[in-house]
This record gives C-alpha cells, sequence and structure tokens, in this order.
C-alpha cells in the first residue's frame, strides 16, 4: 500500500470514530456529505450523488440505524438534488429524525438538504443562502423593480405584466418562472416531510424567506437570521451536546480535502498527488469519495466496504479502495427494500 493510501486509511479510521462518538450522543448514525469549497477546485452537487447516499441510507438501515444525522459541506450544486433526497430518505426511514450538522457552510442546494431535515444544527461559523435557482432570481428582480418605482401603486397588474413581457425575452422569462414555481414546490415539499412539520404558514414564511426576500444568490445567512425566518427547528451547535466531535471532524475532513488550501495552478493539484478529494461520503460503515469530478462523471471510490459486490472492480489505486462508478447497487445486499 502506498504512503499517501496509508494516509488516507487512518485518517478516515479516525473520522469514523468521532463519528460514531456523535451517533452514541445522538442516537443515531451519522453520514458525512461533502463537496469540495478549495478555491480553483470547487465541486458541486450531483443528483447522482444521492445513488452514493443511499448506499449509506441501506447499510444503516440494515444495521438497524433508528435515526440519521448528517454533517453537510457544500456550496451547492443541483436544484432538484435535495427534494430526491428527503424522498428517499423518507422511503428508507419513515417516521424517523433526521438532523443535519452544518460545521461550515450549505449554500444553495445544500440549504434546501437542510430546511427538509427535523433539525438543523448550526455552529457560530455556520452560513447558509438563498435557495433558489439563481437565473430564476431574475423574473423577483425585474418586479421588485416595478413596485419599488411604484410607490404610489398606480400601475396596474396587467401592466406591469406587460412590461415584463416587453422585449424580445418572454420566452426566458416564461421558462424562469417554471424554475420559481419548481423552487417553491420542492421547498414545500421538503418542509412538509420533516417528521413534525410545522403549520403551512410558518412553511410558507421559510420559503418566502429563503427563496424571495434574500435578493443575492451567494448572501451568507447566518443563525440569527435563519431563526428569524422561522426556522424554528435551528439548535445552536453549543447546546447539542457534541460541538467539540463535530468541530474537529470537521477540521479532519478540511485537512484530507484541503478545503482551505487555495489552488493557484497545476501544479498544486499535482502535489496532492490525486489524494484529495473533491466529494466524500462516509459513515461508520465505509468510506466513498471522488477524487476526481467533472462535469459529467465522478471518480467514485470506496473503502471499507461492508459487502463484495462482483461488478465492483478494483481500482489502480491500490486493493483497498474499490471503483464503484458503474456497480449495480442492488447486488450490494439480500432482501434489500425495492422502491
Amino acid at each position: 500500500m502506498r504512503s499517501e493510501e496509508q494516509g488516507q486509511k487512518l485518517a478516515a479510521e479516525d473520522r469514523i470514530a468521532l463519528l460514531k462518538k456523535i451517533g452514541a450522543a445522538r442516537n443515531s448514525t451519522v453520514i458525512s456529505y461533502l463537496t469540495s469549497i478549495r478555491d480553483g477546485a470547487r465541486a458541486s452537487i450531483y443528483d447522482s450523488d444521492n445513488r452514493i447516499l443511499e448506499r449509506h441510507l441501506e447499510l444503516a438501515r440494515v444495521a438497524g440505524a433508528k435515526n440519521i444525522d448528517l454533517i453537510v459541506n457544500t456550496h451547492g450544486g443541483s436544484g432538484s438534488m435535495g427534494w430526491n433526497f428527503h424522498s428517499m430518505f423518507r422511503d428508507y426511514f419513515p417516521g424517523a429524525r433526521l438532523g443535519v450538522f452544518v460545521p461550515y457552510v450549505a449554500y444553495s442546494a445544500g440549504t434546501q438538504i437542510c430546511l427538509g431535515c427535523d433539525e438543523i444544527i448550526l455552529t457560530r461559523s455556520s452560513v447558509l443562502g438563498p435557495a433558489d435557482i439563481a437565473a430564476a432570481s431574475s423574473i423577483s428582480g425585474v418586479l421588485d423593480l416595478i413596485n419599488d418605482l411604484d410607490k404610489n401603486n398606480k400601475v396596474g397588474a396587467a401592466d406591469k405584466l406587460a412590461l415584463l413581457f416587453s422585449g424580445e425575452n418572454s420566452t426566458s422569462l416564461g421558462e424562469l418562472y417554471r424554475y420559481w414555481k419548481e423552487d417553491r414546490r420542492v421547498l414545500l415539499a421538503a418542509l412538509r416531510s420533516r417528521k413534525n412539520p410545522l403549520s403551512e404558514k410558518e412553511n410558507e414564511k421559510i420559503v418566502k424567506y429563503f427563496l424571495d426576500d434574500v435578493g443575492v444568490h451567494n448572501q451568507g445567512i447566518r443563525r440569527k437570521e435563519v431563526a428569524e425566518a422561522g426556522v424554528s427547528f435551528m439548535t445552536p451547535i453549543e447546546k447539542s451536546g457534541v460541538e467539540q466531535e463535530v468541530t474537529q471532524v470537521f477540521g479532519k475532513y478540511a485537512e484530507t480535502m484541503k478545503l482551505f488550501n487555495p489552488v493557484i495552478d497545476k501544479s498544486d493539484l499535482q502535489g496532492d498527488g490525486g489524494m484529495a478529494p473533491q466529494v466524500i461520503v462516509e459513515s461508520e460503515y465505509e468510506t466513498t469519495a471522488a477524487f476526481r469530478s467533472g462535469r459529467l462523471d465522478r471518480d467514485w471510490k470506496t473503502h471499507g466496504a461492508t459487502f463484495a459486490a462482483p461488478s465492483i472492480e478494483e481500482s489502480d489505486a491500490g486493493t483497498d479502495w474499490l471503483s464503484i462508478a458503474h456497480s449495480d447497487p442492488s447486488s450490494q445486499r439480500t432482501g434489500r427494500r425495492r422502491r
């Protein structure tokens, strides 16, 4: 085994020990999901990441897990991934509690994931963000401009629509409106899927804030504003009983993924030896990491798998890391619940 691989293995063992400690304190199984926020090497949330998360949920279900806690760190990505995850989670764990720790940042699609959880645990450094699809905010911007200029409310609804659709952009605006409607639908669906959902009025307040009220897509929303937005299921981490462990495990992820080491040029990536994961999904059952993230594919590899699927082939990284990029998850365990 190469020294880099040995280091990765030892680092994973240290992290998993902390995940177990957090889970023991909260009667849960902890699953980490981090995409790189590294300057020059950022990785986005992909819809296909749900396939990897599903592996970990299935392993937890078979092991008899009662509740799940996520540790999420991401700048966002796919606008549909969040609701797809919550729909999948509630199928695997109906009636279970789903918590999420945000040790640092969960922007955009990361915020969508958080808002469907039963508890959001935020540190003093935690930052959420607007949960809209960035382009769809154009509609809100135009309407805000019209309304701000029309202080005396002299412009009727029909005239506002005429102004909105004047020019050659009607089709594009219609498409953006569909995005906005879908954003609103999935956010409400995620909030309604919670084990103990809030009232519809409270849910609408949260959606309005995260979808419409914050005007800049990458604006950071810290926990005081999260609470003011009506997210009554937010818990400051100092009240969680696991602040130290969450801080420690995030520090270890940051070191492994080089989250705060900016990439200046290609030599920085070459210096990593290819061993700085751009995405990690990890639980006490296994570590699944993508060491390369492109527009169409992630080079997923898993360590410490608890199954032996014949379609999984050994990668060139050594016998401890197995490629699962094209494996059939149904071959992982017998008796898997079909959906």
